[in-house]
């Protein structure tokens, strides 16, 4: 299959279809093994997998049951008034959207990183990231797998060089676990204070069982509309609350852990600027962005053009649908 996407590129769409067929492969291995795939591929070297937390909440994170989370960008922001020259020593990783070791090979030999992150369903399937992992243990590089839930978990319990592995914080608020495909599946593991214990993945090759009442988004839903399609975004006035006034081309910054598409996936940037224009109604504005979800916008006392808006009290709702 590999051979086959030189007319295409060796990246991207055709690495991402050859991931998933892998996967599928090895799903199918180990229900006639009778074995969880952890053990084909080499077998447990640790009880449980500890984790952290990728979020728009990253102070629940130790309540959560959590040893770390993402927070530089938030520690960098309230340190703002010290007047800091710069980071020192921080540790790089990368490799979430890399495909294949031939991708990862450079990185790793040419020692620019500090910690890898591939994505099993990205980067070719389980047969290449047990590859890349082996290249990254002969430079005494950390494995780190990007997010993938289930699949990477059966990766990261039987090798040596995975220290830990990555939650991606789907629910609604942030402050709970749930799991990371939502009800794709009747049985994800789901961890439980910040851990998942090795023996809950003892069931044949992936141990997972498809959920024939999931609702799968239509395609045209998910792909980013062509340029110039535009979103509007109704602002609706309800008790106590009040709109914050645009103009055209305001700008507005509200905090990202207040921003919601509609299966319940976030942005994780710290601001997200939305550009605004004047719609053909006094109650509607429209923004300029590349999205085709149904998205929910809730501001909090916003600031356009750098001057604090006047809200009250403290937020109010953007309900957007495709015009």
């Amino acid at each position: 299959m590999f051979r086959s996407t030189m007319f295409y590129g060796r990246k991207g769409l055709p690495i991402a279809v050859i991931s998933v067929i892998d996967l599928a492969i090895w799903d199918l291995l180990g229900k006639i093994r009778g074995e969880p795939v952890y053990k084909v591929i080499g077998g447990s070297i640790k009880d449980a997998i500890s984790f952290y937390i990728t979020g728009p909440e990253p102070t629940a994170a130790k309540e959560m049951g959590f040893w770390g989370s993402k927070y530089t960008i938030e520690l960098t922001t309230a340190c703002l008034d010290l007047n800091i020259n710069w980071w020192e020593e921080l540790k790089l990783t990368t490799g979430e959207h890399e495909c294949t070791k031939y991708g990862f090979r450079r990185l790793i030999e040419d020692r620019n990183i500090d910690i890898l992150q591939p994505d099993v369903m990205w980067v070719g399937g389980m047969t290449e990231l047990v590859k890349i992992a082996a290249q990254a243990a002969a430079y005494d590089i950390p494995v780190v797998p990007h997010a993938s839930g289930p699949y990477s978990y059966h990766f990261v319990v039987s090798q040596p060089n995975c220290p830990f592995q990555e939650y991606l914080a789907n629910s609604p608020d942030g402050k709970s676990v749930q799991p990371v495909f939502g009800d794709l599946f009747l049985n994800e593991p789901v961890l439980h204070e910040g851990k998942l214990q090795v023996s809950v993945l003892d069931k044949p090759g992936f141990g997972l069982e498809l959920n024939p009442k999931a609702q799968l988004l239509p395609a045209n839903s998910v792909l980013f509309p062509s340029p110039g399609k535009e979103i509007t975004a109704t602002l609706e006035k309800e008790e106590g609350y009040e709109v914050v006034p645009c103009d055209v081309d305001d700008v507005i910054q509200t905090a990202v852990n207040l921003v919601w598409s509609s299966p319940g996936f976030r942005s994780f940037s710290r601001l997200l600027p939305i550009r605004l224009r004047r719609g053909e109604k006094k109650d509607e504005v429209c923004l300029s962005a590349t999205t085709g979800l149904s998205i929910a916008f809730l501001f909090p006392p916003a600031k356009a053009n750098g001057k604090e808006s006047a809200v009250s009290p403290d937020s109010q709702t953007l309900s957007i649908s495709r015009q």
